[in-house]
């Protein structure tokens, strides 16, 4: 399919081979492209209802939130509203936002806000984290500083948490002991502006594939 159709070949007949080549490889790309789209949510999906009858009546032991999307937040909080004795740990806040600024931006009820004011103590912020893979690195030296903590909740935006959880186990070392779980937040997928979020984070995840590949984290992690 790849290799020359003649003996002796042409000009027409090279551009010929090289244009189907091309076709075909676009294709297959696209294809592979397009599996994963369909894929990431079904993904995110079977997550979620795994970390939904995990934790229903089991509290988490620490309940992380990924900034970023709408809803990430007030779902981390409705958490930490139910399982009171859980930490909670909100990462990639922007350095000038103070704990109860977020939790008033928040869409709550008041009894939710009163539960939350009750109980600070609980509440940690990451400013540091800049995006997905130092959401994680933050995530992970958290952990190895309290490594007490073993049911781990993460939340974020459904069409994240694939690439959220390639990273994860990418970073992981043997002696890390802690479960992660995740749950993603709910996105309507008929609206073109949360397509073309899906569509970035696919083409995200082939690029933090190949980054993850060349990447020598030892010294960073």
């Amino acid at each position: 399919m790849f290799g020359k159709e003649y003996t002796f070949e042409t000009k027409d007949t090279r551009f010929k081979r090289l244009k189907t080549n091309a076709i075909i490889i676009f294709l297959s790309i696209l294809f592979v492209f397009t599996l994963f789209c369909i894929y990431i949510p079904i993904y995110a999906k079977g997550q979620t209802l795994n970390a939904s009858e995990k934790f229903y009546q089991k509290s988490p032991d620490l309940i992380v939130v990924f900034t970023g999307g709408k809803g990430r937040i007030t779902k981390g909080i409705e958490f930490a509203e139910k399982y009171p004795e859980a930490k909670f740990l909100i990462s990639g806040v922007y350095t000038k936002n103070s704990y109860r600024n977020i939790i008033n931006a928040q869409d709550l009820k008041d009894r939710a806000k009163e539960l939350v004011d009750g109980q600070q103590h609980q509440f940690d912020i990451d400013y540091q984290a800049r995006n997905t893979l130092e959401n994680v690195i933050s995530t992970l030296h958290y952990l190895r500083e309290n490594n007490n903590m073993v049911n781990v909740m993460i939340i974020s935006s459904d069409y994240h948490l694939f690439r959220i959880n390639m990273i994860l186990k990418s970073l992981m070392n043997s002696k890390d002991m802690f479960n992660a779980n995740y749950y993603g937040t709910k996105t309507n997928y008929s609206k073109w502006t949360n397509i073309k979020f899906l569509l970035k984070e696919t083409v995200k995840v082939f690029r933090t594939f190949v980054f993850l590949l060349l990447w020598d984290h030892n010294e960073v992690i």
